[in-house]
């Protein structure tokens, strides 16, 4: 499991079935507190939460980003949990 601390964004590659943590230090300062989470690979789906829980590949209650697509949501806990089932590039931005 990798923990990055940033102030907007973070680009990396998961490690299979691994959760990545990307916490945001300014959290507090953005107005509208979203994200936008960017699956860079071609092939593999990225799985995530925003919130206190842990997320799992396919998992229930957890958001999906196809292949070469990103999503936008809300950032509710200050951290965003990223997992795939494969190696998998992603960025994780601050919009």
């Amino acid at each position: 499991m990798a923990s990055y601390t940033v102030n907007r964004a973070k680009s990396a590659t998961t490690v299979a079935s691994t959760v990545d943590t990307i916490t945001f230090a300014a959290f507090a300062t953005y107005s509208a507190n979203t994200v936008k989470v960017i699956n860079r690979d071609t092939t593999n789906p990225i799985f995530f939460v925003t919130d206190t829980s842990t997320p799992t590949v396919a998992g229930d209650d957890c958001y999906c980003v196809p292949p070469g697509q990103s999503v936008v949501v809300t950032l509710s806990g200050g951290a965003v949990k990223v997992i795939s089932g494969f190696a998998s590039p992603y960025t994780v931005q601050a919009v």
